[in-house]
Formats: structure tokens, C-alpha cells, sequence
């Protein structure tokens, strides 16, 4: 194998140091090799889109996949977009979500180095292969994929070289990337396939917002997380049917009937790494918490509120570039886009209504005091949700980030601003590695209580 180097550096490494193992790596590399083998061919190559590019349907190579293609389990949003493969012709399915042993296999095939979300879904990547009558020759592993600052970019690879090691190189990882820079999932995957999740993931959200808005006054314990997941399903089998308008309104009605009971509580709102902020098994589970301990909670960033950023970027971005039809076919796209996200965040109603995902352009306004727009829509996003929050009636900001994350830790070090400037709100900040903190009930039962005293103070949503 090729001699590989890996220099961590920090405020702490010494010259010398450095110096002496480049020297030795330098010395490594010049030394003799023994022939390749070729005999064996490991296939490092993820599924993107290449120089085809899909209209309406998926591309050619997609539509003759003849693979399952196996999606983790983030939160209700990876059942959606199971659903719209399926509704393209695809077939997908939802692994069960990360447990233990999740964390276990991580950590087995894993540096220990890398974020926990990666660590959680390589978990997932090899439970998958342990499941009963799973077949290589026919699945492939799903996988986001950005081009940001973010360790995300290199999730891909990285679980090739995983299956490498399972002897399974030949199983395909699809990744297409997306960003505000690029577009590959409909390059992909087809406007349909992009229509639906468009359709889907806004659903989903209004959903979550209903459910954790519900939940903590609901009169029949479990009533209201029993009727998200029969709404989350017929959301599902609307959009592999092509029934979704059919189907939405009934999953939000049933929403809406659930029993309440009234009682003031104060809300708190969720900034953060969206993995971390959707999947409750990666936080601990904190929303619960916070709501045991007297407080309602507002959701915080997900997939879509990237999803909504990136569409409504992509029209100015291929503008600048000098590909006016592009821009042009993105800018109409907007209109039908657009029209879908004000109808379906209408079922918010009043009483939700700053839980609409704001525009690009408010998201700008709303972060650029504390913030330049020009840094990544991951910071951008999560400052203008938290200042969102602090205006809009939230007596208490909950941070969810993930260890060495350098997003989490420049939005952190920026949220102090934004405590100061709106009356000292109370900031809890939560770091996540998969380790079990045994402080952890404790501080969030402190960050509660002073909530409770804030909203007693400045009478924040009464």
C-alpha cells in the first residue's frame, strides 16, 4: 500500500516534531516498493451524477441500478425520502435507526477521530450488512453529501473504504453532492424524485413542529407521537402513490384533534449540527428531557431548512457563473417551489407561525450582525434561527453540536453575541462524541430553571 501521512496540528505541536515525521515519511516514500498486486480490484467509485444529466426521470444508470438502495435512519425525513425513490421507480428502504450497537461498530471501524454522526452511520453502514437476507450484489448505502468546510464531504469515500474492509468494494455508495454550489440530486435523480421530497420533507417539518408543540400538553400520554408516525406514514404512501394533497390533510387534522390541556411553560429553541439536532438517539434524547423538566421546545435546524436555502441560492449562483439558462430554469422553479412551501406551511396555523422556514434573504438580515453570509448557509442558518428565537418569544437557547465540529464551534463562540444583546437568554450548549455525560441531567435541569426565571422576567411567550 501507499505510504499515507498524518500531521494533527494544534496551538501546542513543536517544529521539531513535525519536522522529524516528515523527514521519516519522506524516507518511507523513497524507499523501494514491492510490485503491485493485480490480482485483486477494489473499487473506491461513488455513484454521482457524471456527465448525464436526468430531466424528469432518473438518469439511465439509476433506472437500471437494480439495487436496493438503503437509506439511515435519521428521523421521519429518511422515511420520506425512501418514499420518493420509490415513486421514481427506485427501490429504498429506511434502516432501523442507530442504537448501541450502532455505536459499537462505529467505533470498531472508525478512527475515533471523526464526528459522532459519522460514527453513528458507519455503525449503521455495517449493521446493514448483518441484516437477514441482505445481498450485497443488489444494495447500495445512501450517503448526504456537501462540499463545504464539513467532514461530511468525505463521508463517502470514507465508507468505501469501510466496505473495503468488509470485502464488500463492489457495493456502491450513492452520493450525490449538494450544496449551493452544486445540484446533483436532481442531476441524478430527476425533478420528480426532487418535487417529491420538496413536497415530503416540508410536510415532515410541519409535522415535528405540530408534534412538539402538542406533546407536552397532551391529556393521553403517547397519543401524540403515535399519530405523527401514521401521519409521517401516510405522507409517505401519498407521494409513492401520488395522492400527497389527499393524504396531508387528513395527517395534520389528526393532528390538530388531539386533546390539550392548557398550562404555561416556557419555549426553548434548538440550534445546532442537524444530525445531531434530528436524531434523538444521538442527543441523548434532550428534547424529552427538556420537556420533563416543564418546557416546550421548538425544532431545530433539519434537512430542509438546507434544502429551501440551497433552491432559493441556486438562480443568483449559476448567474454569476454565466449559465443564464440555468439560472433562469432554477428561477422558474422557484415559483412552483415556493408555492408548495407556503401552502403546506399554512396547516402551521397562527399559533406556529414563526416556525415557517424564512427566506434566504431574511436568514441574511437576521445572521449579518453577527455574522458574514458569505462564511456557509450552516452558520448563516443556524445564527438567524437563534436570533429568531431570542425576538420571537423563546426564553432559552439549546446548542446541540458535535465534538471538533468547526461550524459548531464558530456558531458557538457567536451565540455569546446574541446572549448578550437580548437580555443575557439563557444559552445551554450541549457537545456530543457518543459518550454518555453524567453531568448531563444535571445541567439541563440548571438551564431550565433559569428559562423558567427569564420568561418570568421579560414574560417571553405568554
Amino acid at each position: 500500500e501507499d505510504p499515507c501521512l498524518v500531521l494533527e496540528v494544534d496551538e501546542h505541536s513543536a517544529d521539531v516534531g513535525i519536522a522529524t515525521r516528515v523527514e521519516a515519511f519522506v524516507d518511507t516514500s523513497n524507499r523501494p516498493r514491492a510490485a503491485a498486486r493485480h490480482d485483486e480490484q477494489v473499487d473506491l467509485h461513488v455513484v454521482r451524477p457524471g456527465s448525464e444529466t436526468a430531466i424528469f426521470k432518473p438518469t439511465k444508470k439509476m433506472r437500471e441500478f437494480d439495487r436496493t438502495i438503503y437509506i439511515p435512519y435519521i428521523s421521519g425525513h429518511s422515511d420520506v425520502f425512501a418514499a420518493a425513490l420509490r415513486s421514481v421507480s427506485i427501490d429504498a428502504r429506511v434502516l432501523p435507526g442507530p442504537d448501541e450497537r450502532s455505536d459499537e461498530l462505529g467505533r470498531r471501524y472508525a478512527s475515533s477521530k471523526e464526528c459522532h454522526p459519522f460514527q453513528l452511520l458507519t455503525g449503521d453502514l455495517v449493521r446493514m450488512t448483518e441484516l437477514e437476507g441482505f445481498d450485497p450484489d443488489h444494495s447500495a448505502f445512501f450517503t448526504l453529501n456537501f462540499d463545504g468546510s464539513c467532514r461530511m464531504s468525505q463521508y463517502a469515500l470514507s465508507f468505501k473504504l469501510v466496505l473495503k474492509r468488509l470485502g464488500l468494494s463492489h457495493m456502491p455508495v450513492v452520493a450525490p453532492s449538494q450544496s449551493i454550489r452544486h445540484d446533483e440530486t436532481t442531476r441524478l435523480l430527476g425533478l420528480n424524485f426532487v418535487m417529491a421530497v420538496w413536497k415530503g420533507w416540508l410536510a415532515t417539518d410541519v409535522l415535528l413542529d405540530k408534534l412538539l408543540h402538542i406533546r407536552p400538553y397532551e391529556i393521553n400520554a403517547g397519543e401524540t407521537e403515535r399519530v405523527y408516525e401514521w401521519a409521517v406514514e401516510q405522507i409517505c404512501s401519498g407521494l409513492v402513490a401520488g395522492s400527497f394533497s389527499e393524504n396531508f390533510t387528513p395527517a395534520i387534522e389528526a393532528m390538530d384533534r388531539i386533546p390539550m390541556r392548557k398550562e404555561r411553560r416556557p419555549i426553548i429553541g434548538i440550534v445546532g449540527e442537524f444530525y445531531t439536532c434530528m436524531n434523538s438517539w444521538s442527543n441523548n434524547d434532550i428534547i424529552k428531557e427538556l420537556e420533563a423538566q416543564g418546557a416546550e421546545v421548538r425544532f431545530g435546524p433539519t434537512t430542509t431548512d438546507y434544502m429551501v436555502y440551497f433552491d432559493q441560492a441556486y438562480p443568483g449562483m449559476n448567474l454569476s457563473r454565466g449559465k443564464y439558462i440555468t439560472a433562469l430554469y432554477y428561477y422558474l422553479r422557484r415559483f412552483w417551489d415556493g408555492y408548495w412551501q407556503q401552502r403546506i406551511e399554512r396547516a402551521l396555523g397562527e399559533e406556529l407561525e414563526d416556525c415557517k422556514i424564512p427566506s434566504v434573504e431574511q436568514r441574511i438580515k437576521m445572521a449579518s450582525p453577527y455574522v458574514c453570509p458569505d462564511i456557509d448557509p450552516v452558520v448563516t442558518t443556524n445564527l438567524a434561527k437563534a436570533e429568531g428565537y431570542a425576538v420571537r418569544g423563546c426564553s432559552g437557547i439549546a446548542n446541540l453540536v458535535v465534538l471538533n465540529c468547526v461550524f459548531g464551534s464558530l456558531a458557538t463562540a457567536i451565540y455569546k453575541k446574541v446572549q448578550r444583546e437580548r437580555n443575557g437568554i439563557p444559552l445551554l450548549t450541549m457537545i456530543y462524541d457518543g459518550l454518555k455525560q453524567t453531568n448531563e441531567k444535571t445541567r439541563v435541569e440548571a438551564f431550565v430553571h433559569q428559562v423558567k426565571s427569564y420568561q418570568e422576567r421579560y414574560g417571553n411567550n405568554d
